[in-house]
């Protein structure tokens, strides 16, 4: 059961972060605001990593897959403030 949630998050997330990126390249912003997206996909990522490593429990693994969708979900508004940022220097 783990296994299924931990890949349906994490199948979640790169969903999440694709599409995110697709709308940074096709809007063609700024490199910084690619580079500032990807750092914290690179955090993000490797923060949920290091905490599903740690914790065994099921419990425990229930609300790490919580935490990985809450984050995509994170990047994806952060992603769209940056964005908007951007935009209205312009």
């Amino acid at each position: 059961m783990f296994l299924s949630l931990f890949m349906l998050s994490l199948a979640i997330s790169l969903v999440s972060s694709s599409l995110a990126l697709a709308q940074a390249l096709s809007l063609q912003l700024a490199r910084k605001v690619q580079l500032i997206h990807l750092v914290i996909l690179l955090i993000l990522n490797l923060t949920i990593v290091a905490i599903q490593q740690v914790f065994i429990d099921a419990e425990a693994n229930i609300r790490i897959d919580l935490l990985v969708i809450s984050g995509a979900l994170a990047v994806q508004l952060i992603s769209i403030l940056l964005f908007k940022l951007y935009k209205s220097e312009d």
